[in-house]
């Protein structure tokens, strides 16, 4: 059998073998110090990039960062470790996390670590009333067809605002965190909007800031109502979003809970016509689903909001359909998480060390299955390549997965 001992949290492990009747020694003393250089270049032209750190927990308890050449001189330990190259926000290129490297002692080991250059996105955020700039309106970028969000930034007193991270050159949409009595928004085209759908798009290039469509905020306006189970009792303690999970385990950054007694009241929602989702607990067997009871957000029913006031939205939660199958070989803790293949929006997921799993999920449905299985390979991965599983309107779809 084998075992493996981390000498530090961002060392590679160490593996060592036992064999019956014989003493393995791992005695947990520290290798001798070597040099490493890292040089961080242009994904593209090749050519030496300067405004960088590396970090490598630690390994090396202080960042270094980059000369006039391009290149940071490290003296880590002669063992296999990871570090971090962390590119200055005040430019375009990206951080690259978690490169390995295997520093050999008296010797000086070069690593050249290609950066991708990015692009950011600027805003020009106004009170559409007075006309007046908004201060500490913030904004986040969403790429199109993915759940997660990006780099994002605030507006100071002249209402404008840059992102203050790169972001992967591509398309995004731009939601506003408003402030004070404004609502929030997805930026349109020519004034706010509560459907994601209906958000402008922003291309954005390597190299550049792009400049958004100009923000108009309007007054906010609330939407309250009732979550009750397909058995008419009351939902308690269930998540209410206003947009999509970002990301695994962040339902709740979005929205509001609801109480004992089944109810919700979401403010500081733009007077336009919103989609909301419901995201229960897994362990109530219902799935997450979308205003109108669909794992669809473009399916998804609309409550309109005005400014100033509240409107009504009730809904009965229905279970209708679940994913299921086997996990081959089945022999260490995985987490599957589920996604919406139209919208890109995290629908469903199932962890555990079970050979088996079961997702809850909104029926009439296609979704995208990702996994992360922990064993030989801890990268996450698409299922088949991403292929569209078809959910059925009512009952149980099974899938058996082999990793």
């Amino acid at each position: 059998m084998s075992f493996q001992w981390f000498t530090s949290v961002n060392y590679l492990p160490a593996t060592y073998t036992v064999v019956a009747g014989e003493d393995v020694v791992a005695d947990g003393s520290l290798p001798k110090e070597t040099t490493l250089v890292v040089k961080a270049v242009d994904s593209v032209s090749g050519a030496a990039v300067t405004d960088f750190c590396v970090t490598a927990g630690e390994a090396l308890p202080d960042p270094v960062c980059g000369d006039a050449d391009g290149a940071a001189t490290l003296s880590v330990p002669a063992i296999a470790l990871q570090f971090d190259v962390e590119a200055s926000d005040a430019g375009y290129y990206q951080s690259k996390r978690r490169v390995s490297a295997t520093p050999v002692a008296d010797q000086v080991t070069v690593v050249t670590v290609p950066l991708v250059q990015g692009g950011k996105v600027a805003v020009d955020v106004h009170a559409r009333e007075t006309g007046s700039a908004v201060e500490e309106a913030c904004f986040q970028l969403k790429a199109i067809g993915s759940p997660t969000t990006f780099g994002n930034g605030c507006t100071g007193e002249n209402g404008l605002a840059t992102a203050f991270q790169a972001v992967t050159p591509g398309t995004y949409e731009v939601f506003i965190q408003a402030p004070g009595t404004y609502g929030h928004q997805w930026v349109g085209k020519k004034g706010g909007t509560g459907d994601q759908k209906a958000a402008a798009r922003v291309v954005v290039e390597p190299g550049k800031t792009t400049q958004a469509p100009k923000v108009l905020l309007d007054r906010a306006g609330t939407i309250t109502g009732v979550v009750t189970g397909a058995d008419g009792n009351p939902m308690p303690r269930l998540n209410v979003a206003y947009k999509a999970i970002e990301n695994f385990g962040s339902g709740e950054s979005n929205g509001v809970f609801t109480d004992e007694s089944g109810r919700y009241s979401i403010g500081h929602l733009g007077p336009y016509a919103w989609p909301l989702l419901f995201s229960p607990d897994v362990a109530t067997g219902y799935p997450d689903q979308w205003s109108g009871n669909t794992g669809n957000r473009f399916q998804a029913v609309r409550t309109p909001v005005t400014a100033g006031g509240s409107s009504t939205y009730d809904i009965t939660l229905t279970k209708t359909s679940t994913l299921r199958g086997k996990v081959l070989p089945g022999d260490s803790w995985f987490r599957l998480l589920a996604f919406n293949a139209a919208t890109g929006d995290l629908v469903g997921y199932y962890q555990g060390e079970k050979a088996s799993y079961e997702i809850a999920l909104a029926g009439g449905q296609q979704v995208k299955l990702q996994w992360d299985y922990y064993g030989a390979d801890t990268t996450p991965a698409w299922y088949a390549d991403g292929k569209k599983i078809g959910i059925p309107v009512s009952g149980v779809k099974k899938l058996n997965l082999t990793h």
